[in-house]
Parts: structure tokens; C-alpha cells; sequence
């Protein structure tokens, strides 16, 4: 069976290359984006549940999953930053009553996401221990950690969702506009566009771990 696909391969010069990679880019964070709305939608869902059918350990992988996909998109130097102009001074009534504007919900996302999920080490610069007095009277100590509301989550979430929108409107305009840019340089003469052949190749059930990451074998 031919497993052969036909590619369509656009080359150029330096702004022809560099249009190619900022598409690719863009691309990535439509994507994240996209999963990033989906899985704040599967949180509200299990947020309509009674407390006690809800699934908090889901509750605690999906927000995981939501905060690191959104920003992955603005956490580089080869990201996108937001362009200002498209945060709101307050953030949506979904939020419950807050004078915190998007911008700067935005950027406690991006802390929560640095500080409190992937580099939590972090937080031995500025964290402290207490102790407390148990229920059968023996004492325990252990380190001292903020709680959050059943009406906070749901802010939380709320603003999320929102600006999650907000965002991926503004980068599908960018992926668009590039796109449109390189269709441009392509009828401009400034790209080439050749037909070239790839075979997909199913992977074969003899790989080994390390042949399957692609990595050299340990006689190498």
C-alpha cells in the first residue's frame, strides 16, 4: 500500500523564512489556545456538580493543564506578547466584584503559572512554616499555604475563560494577516513553491525505548 502524501514546499529569503516561522508559531498558539478553552470548558462543567460529586482531583489536572497551556503561548522570547489595547479595565462580570483589570489578571496567571506550578521551588525564597493544633490535640507543623473559595475558583475561572478568548481572537487575526503577508511575497516572485514527495512510515513494532525517542544506542 502506498503511503506516499504530496508536500507543497514554499522557500524564499530571509523575510520569506522568517514568515514561514512566525506562521508556525502562531499556529502553535492558536492551538493551545483552543485546548485551553476546551478544558476551562470541561472545568465549568464539573463545576456545575454538587460538592460532594465533584472531582477535585480533575478539578486540580485540568486547571494545571488550562494555566500552562495559556501561558506557554506568552512565556518565551519567541512568543507573542497581547497587545494591550485588547484588555478590558475590568474584568468580566463572570469575575464576581474585583478592581483587577485583564492586564493585570493576565500577568497574575502568568505568576501563578511560574511561581506556583512549574518553578514552585521558587517559593522557598518567600514561603514560611507554621504550626497548628489537630483535632486530637497533637500538634503538626507543616508549611503555611493559602486556601481559595468555592467563589473564587469560579472568578478565577470566569476571567480565565474570557481572556482566553480575547486572546485567541487577537492571534487569529496575527496567523491570518501573516498568512495573507506570505501569499503576498509568494505572487510578488519572492517565494518558491516546489512539489516534493514524503513517505509516512508506520512505526514498526521491533523499535526499541530508545530508537523510538531517537536517541543513539548505548554502543554508539
Amino acid at each position: 500500500m502506498d503511503q506516499s502524501q504530496s508536500l507543497c514546499k514554499i522557500s524564499g529569503n530571509q523575510k520569506v523564512e522568517k514568515l514561514k516561522e512566525r506562521i508556525w508559531r502562531i499556529h502553535l498558539n492558536v492551538g493551545s489556545l483552543e485546548r485551553t478553552l476546551r478544558t476551562l470548558k470541561r472545568v465549568w462543567d464539573e463545576f456545575q456538580k454538587t460538592e460532594n460529586r465533584r472531582d477535585e482531583m480533575l478539578l486540580e489536572s485540568l486547571t494545571f493543564y488550562a494555566v500552562v497551556e495559556y501561558t506557554k503561548c506568552f512565556n518565551s522570547e519567541l512568543s507573542d506578547k497581547l497587545d494591550p489595547s485588547i484588555f478590558s479595565d475590568h474584568l468580566p462580570s463572570t469575575a464576581g466584584s474585583t478592581d483587577l483589570s485583564e492586564r493585570e489578571f493576565h500577568s497574575l496567571v502568568m505568576n501563578y503559572r511560574n511561581m506556583h506550578l512549574v518553578h514552585s521551588d521558587k517559593l522557598l525564597k518567600v514561603a514560611d512554616t507554621g504550626g497548628m493544633k489537630l483535632p486530637n490535640s497533637e500538634f503538626a507543623v507543616g508549611p503555611v499555604t493559602a486556601t481559595r473559595s468555592y467563589r473564587e475558583d469560579l472568578a478565577f475561572y470566569g476571567a480565565m475563560n474570557s481572556l482566553a478568548k480575547k486572546a485567541l481572537e487577537e492571534t487569529s487575526r496575527r496567523l491570518s494577516t501573516a498568512q495573507q503577508r506570505l501569499m503576498e511575497a509568494i505572487k510578488a516572485g519572492e517565494a518558491i513553491i516546489t512539489d516534493e514527495t514524503i513517505k509516512l512510515m508506520p512505526v514498526s513494532d521491533t523499535l526499541t525505548p530508545r530508537e523510538m525517542w531517537g536517541l543513539p544506542s548505548r554502543s554508539s
